[in-house]
């Protein structure tokens, strides 16, 4: 059956926006929402925020399971995959395949190189020549409902999803115009996703065959987010923060524009090293090229007979008769001003001008690419006196930090070096004295002005020498020890110096290719690694720079106010569609559990909002969704990064969750202990997991979690990723010693590898890389202790060698999945908040017991045991203690919301509270009565 709207069918109006309640699908019996039901779709998630039952408080019975994260599991691929696999898809649909039955893939990547070739689709040929193996292609495709029934159904016709334009872009008149058509759409869709589920959950099965894995899941599937009167305010606190800095970011940026225009008097640019390439070219105002116009018989007289008709009161300057004296009279003796033929003549060359004239005549072209066009009258309606300031507004109102022009108008240095932009290379900067060291760049700068004074006189040669002058101010002061280490680079190199090698400055460069005569050219460094370019050196990455002085604008602060303001508006610029997409349902009183609405004060609204997770939306399971599983914590210079402290418990309620101190890096420690002695704490890096405690910041996870080498070591990532990061940390380490400073560090921790037994040794951490590499060569590698398997687009059958990276990061990865799992199935008891704190104590005890007993170890230290606290708290915050103050929230939690701070319960705490039992004794309840608590669950 399928259900419709009651606004399919009757020709409702309404003139609000939000969804109510009432409005969506009843698919649980209003009474009996205990009933046990298992819905399956599709990215179902996004199916479930339309239920009515689902947006109840005490929750339903109703399950969901998403085929799309079944296949992702099952058959999922990587990052790098997919991009070699859409490459390949669209390579493919250039040859027209005839082949019956099955096909020959090597032959099929022939045919594509060899039409590649033709074509000259380079960009995709390089990703498939990476990639000589293509079975995995076979047993993997992407996730939409089309590529997944094609891969796993095979169907003689592949889906038809034309009809899903009228559901996203259509009017309610174009349903039902199309009502038969779309009904059919729709039933296509659930038919394909039967016949998916018929052949993938049976391998489902076959591939992660314990229960934990499949409860957990379906316990994922009933996430709700409770909020309240406060969502709505932090909205409209961020929409006006926002609006305010951007208006004031703004205004700072048209004031240089308006301001650097002076330099255009007395070409003052052209000794200005930021300055003097812009576009300085002008228009001039047309005239036509007759003095004078026909004259009508009305304006025939002559000077005298014009002098003589001006005895009549008139004005002279319209528009300004109230400041101006308007009676011109041939009296000499009068005081009132008489015209003259002089100023009668220039009161006429308005009759001279063309009707079409140039867009800002006088102003810089640079500058008149900012100013938006004034619109013709023509364009205007006949009502409008004046220009609608919406329409149109005067001034370079087209400014922005994104603009190529910004950081020459801000004067930006590097290292107290002017930057200067080459469209090969990008952003950079110039460094004085090439010509003192070598005298053919001295001669090639001499021909190169003396040919650019002969090619132009209006094109501006570099300012050399106030370059240098400057450069004497900003760059900074090398002290003697400095200055003789500077001088032994110099005769160490002076025999390099025909290569164009600077012996004053080590940066990234220089690059010869770019001409300025006298100096050498570096590129700013980039956070991706040397070779790509900077396109906007005021982008939120170099906000450090800016903080350290790296970065900063010459004799002024602007660049360091507008970088700080355009970091504030960031997350919100970034995330606010996402935000305000979200659809909250408000429950209305009546809906509302007796409990909670006793509790409820008459202006407090309770909502819920569903967020569309898909459960295992990447190959090593971890769940995915784009607004509330990438929420940053808040930060004081971020506009609406307190978005997750929206989430606040109704009347009655709190949250009761922990942080899993140093997961991923138990896991692995955990690993490498089983591998190598089968004792916790029995390799140097499993020692390390043991020692610390988090509330005085000495254990691993505070110690590392600042240092992203460890993490990205620990996930597989190899000697070029600690290169890339070494140079992005210091942008004055060159690409020789970053390559020998990671070489050292990578010996130090992975170790060196053995290339007889092929085995990691003399490293911290070698036996943790030794026992995730077994895992991943693993002819069928599975998690340790749920036994989950790898995807099939990973399996060494398909890959052979590659995509090891992937392989470890999953063995890890997916193994805290279990962890996940696990302990969503344990903790279960809907109970008081110390009970509950307890519960998810002892549920965590359970878990890491469990890891420990599949690695054969049947012990384990009281220093992992428990969490190292357990939050108590109203709202979603990163610490119960923080007040999330923010430029949308500067008085924090409690003065704007009124949510006081929350609790942070040790083992010890917890036990206190609760005796040691999660059941209530009488004495408890009686103390809790005449205190007259109240019952708080979550």
């Amino acid at each position: 059956y399928s259900w419709c709207s009651s606004r399919l069918i009757n020709e409702e109006f309404r003139l609000k926006h939000d969804v109510e309640l009432d409005d969506l699908i009843p698919l649980e019996p209003e009474n009996n929402i205990d009933q046990v039901k298992l819905v399956i779709g599709h990215h179902v998630a996004f199916d479930r925020t339309f239920i009515k039952q689902q947006y109840q408080l005490m929750g339903s019975a109703m399950r969901f399971l998403d085929t799309m994260s079944l296949h992702i599991m099952c058959s999922g691929f990587t990052h790098t995959q997919r991009s070699q696999y859409q490459a390949f898809e669209k390579l493919s649909s250039l040859i027209d395949n005839d082949h019956d039955g099955d096909i020959d893939r090597e032959q099929q990547l022939l045919d594509i190189m060899l039409q590649v070739s033709k074509e000259k689709q380079m960009k995709y040929r390089n990703k498939i020549e990476k990639e000589p193996n293509l079975q995995w292609k076979s047993e993997s495709g992407l996730n939409n409902l089309v590529a997944v029934h094609k891969l796993y159904c095979k169907p003689e016709k592949p889906l038809n999803k034309d009809m899903q334009k009228i559901f996203i872009e259509g009017t309610i008149d174009d349903v039902r115009e199309n009502f038969q058509k779309l009904m059919t759409y729709c039933g296509n869709d659930v038919k394909a996703t039967c016949e998916v589920i018929k052949i993938l959950y049976p391998m489902f099965v076959e591939r992660f065959d314990h229960p934990v894995t499949l409860s957990g899941m379906l316990e994922m599937s009933t996430m709700f987010l409770p909020i309240n009167q406060n969502w709505n305010h932090f909205i409209r606190e961020a929409d006006v923060t926002f609006e305010n800095i951007e208006s004031d970011m703004q205004h700072i940026l048209m004031q240089i524009a308006n301001e650097t225009c002076k330099y255009a008097m007395k070409d003052a640019y052209r000794s200005d090293p930021w300055l003097w390439d812009l576009d300085w070219s002008t228009q001039n105002i047309r005239f036509s090229k007759s003095k004078t116009k026909k004259k009508t018989k009305s304006s025939s007289n002559s000077d005298a007979q014009i002098s003589t008709s001006l005895g009549h009161e008139q004005s002279i300057f319209k528009g300004a008769e109230n400041c101006w004296p308007t009676k011109i009279t041939n009296n000499s003796d009068d005081s009132e001003i008489r015209i003259s033929a002089n100023v009668q003549r220039i009161l006429d060359t308005h009759l001279t001008l063309l009707k079409i004239q140039p867009h800002m005549p006088g102003y810089p072209a640079w500058y008149r690419d900012l100013c938006a066009k004034m619109p013709k009258v023509s364009d205007l309606n006949q009502n409008d006196v004046e220009i609608d300031e919406n329409v149109w507004q005067p001034g370079p109102q087209s400014i922005s930090t994104k603009l190529r022009v910004v950081p020459k108008l801000l004067k930006l240095t590097w290292q107290g070096y002017p930057v200067h932009y080459n469209s090969k290379h990008g952003w950079g900067y110039l460094v004085p004295g090439k010509n003192e060291f070598n005298q053919e760049a001295n001669i090639e700068k001499e021909k190169f002005i003396e040919e650019k004074e002969q090619s132009s006189t209006s094109t501006c040669q570099f300012p050399y020498k106030a370059f240098e002058e400057i450069c004497k101010v900003t760059v900074p002061v090398i002290t003697n020890e400095e200055v003789t280490q500077e001088s032994k680079l110099i005769d160490m190199q002076i025999s390099n110096l025909i290569e164009q090698i600077c012996p004053t400055h080590q940066g990234n460069g220089p690059y010869d290719d770019v001409n300025i005569p006298g100096c050498w050219f570096f590129k700013i460094p980039h956070k991706d690694g040397n070779e790509k370019n900077v396109g906007n050196p005021l982008a939120r990455s170099f906000g450090s720079k800016i903080a350290d002085g790296t970065l900063q604008s010459y004799q002024s602060t602007a660049a360091a106010v507008l970088l700080q303001w355009s970091k504030m508006l960031s997350y919100w610029q970034n995330n606010e569609k996402r935000i305000k997409s979200q659809m909250p349902i408000w429950i209305k009183e009546n809906d509302l559990p007796d409990h909670v609405a006793k509790l409820t004060k008459s202006d407090n609204q309770i909502g819920i909002i569903l967020p569309r997770v898909v459960v295992a939306g990447t190959v090593t399971r971890r769940a995915v969704e784009p607004t509330w599983l990438t929420a940053s914590n808040a930060q004081t210079d971020r506009i609406g990064s307190e978005l997750k402290a929206m989430v606040q418990a109704p009347p009655g309620y709190c949250f009761v969750g922990a942080d899993v101190d140093s997961q991923e890096l138990w896991i692995a420690s955990i690993l490498a202990d089983a591998q190598y002695a089968g004792m916790h704490g029995s390799t140097a890096f499993g020692w390390m997991n043991l020692q610390g405690k988090k509330k005085d910041g000495t254990d691993l996870h505070s110690k590392v979690a600042n240092l992203v080498f460890n993490y990205g070591r620990i996930y597989g990532a190899g000697r070029r990723f600690a290169e890339k990061l070494l140079m992005q940390f210091n942008h004055s380490l060159s690409s020789k010693d970053a390559k020998e400073k990671a070489r050292i560090m990578y010996e130090n921790t992975k170790g060196i590898k053995d290339q007889t037994t092929g085995l990691w040794e003399n490293g911290s951490e070698s036996e943790m890389f030794n026992k995730l590499e077994q895992i991943a060569k693993l002819e069928k590698p599975v998690t340790p202790v749920l036994g989950c398997q790898i995807s099939r687009a990973l399996e060494p059958r398909t890959v052979s060698e590659e995509y090891m990276t992937s392989r470890i990061n999953w063995v890890v990865q997916s193994s805290a999945v279990d962890y996940l799992h696990l302990m969503l199935v344990c903790m279960k008891w809907l109970t008081d908040k110390y009970r509950a704190c307890l519960a998810l104590q002892i549920a965590n005890l359970f878990t890491r017991a469990m890891f420990a007993y599949k690695l054969n170890m049947n012990d384990l230290p009281a220093s992992v045991a428990f969490f190292s606290s357990v939050d108590i708290d109203q709202c979603l915050r990163k610490e119960p203690l923080m007040d999330c103050k923010t430029p949308s929230n500067p008085l924090g939690l409690q003065a704007s919301y009124g949510i006081p701070p929350g609790q942070a319960l040790t083992i010890g705490d917890v036990l206190e509270h609760t005796n040691g039992s999660l059941e209530e004794s009488q004495e408890d309840i009686s103390i809790e009565s005449k205190q007259e608590k109240t019952a708080v669950e979550i």
